[in-house]
């Protein structure tokens, strides 16, 4: 899965790492740099990932990634 870009400048890496524990990076300069994995509290053991972007339903313009 690719980033989600939420602005021209700002994205979200969503992932399953090593572990199968759900994390992120962010970018806020449009991918020239990533911060640092972000683990997601009681994400553990992932199997299947999917997300749904707020802005990605026509007429919705929330900025919630679920």
């Amino acid at each position: 899965m690719g980033p989600i870009w939420a602005t021209k400048d700002i994205a979200y890496l969503i992932f399953a790492d090593n572990l199968n524990d759900l994390s992120y990076r962010k970018t806020t300069d449009g991918g020239a740099t990533w911060g640092s994995q972000v683990d997601m509290a009681g994400a553990n053991n992932v199997r299947l990932l999917d997300v749904w972007f707020d802005k990605w339903t026509p007429g919705d313009s929330g900025t919630l990634i679920h």
